[in-house]
C-alpha cells in the first residue's frame, strides 16, 4: 500500500479499480472500487476470506450511516454481503491506498 489517508476516503472520488485497504480493531480488508458503491472485499475470516462482490453503504458512528460510501477512520464500515446480508465492522484504525489494479 502506497499512502496512510488522515481520514478516510470517498469511493466516488476513486477510480474504477482503485484499491483501498483498511484496518479496524481486528482485521485487514481489501476493498478494489468497481463504482456505484459496489467492491470486491477480503480480509474477514468469516464474512469474506476471498475476495466477495459486496456493496458497501458507507461509513457510521451511529445509524444510519453518516457518510455514504465513505471509508472514514474512527468509523464502522456498513457493507451488504450477497449471502449473509447487512455487515457492520469494528471502527476503522488505519486506511491505505494502493495503485490501480486496472
Amino acid at each position: 500500500m502506497n499512502c496512510d489517508i488522515e481520514q478516510g476516503v470517498a469511493l466516488d472520488d476513486l477510480a474504477v479499480g482503485a484499491v483501498v485497504e483498511f484496518k479496524t480493531e481486528h482485521h485487514l480488508y481489501h476493498v478494489e472500487n468497481f463504482g456505484d458503491g459496489k467492491v470486491l472485499m477480503s480480509g474477514h475470516p468469516k464474512y469474506c476470506p476471498e475476495p466477495v462482490p459486496v456493496y458497501l453503504y458507507g461509513s457510521a458512528a451511529g445509524n444510519p450511516p453518516a457518510k455514504m460510501r465513505f471509508i472514514g477512520k474512527g468509523m464502522r464500515i456498513e457493507f451488504r454481503h450477497p449471502t449473509l446480508g447487512e455487515i457492520r465492522t469494528s471502527q476503522v484504525q488505519e486506511i491505505f491506498t494502493a495503485e490501480q489494479t486496472h
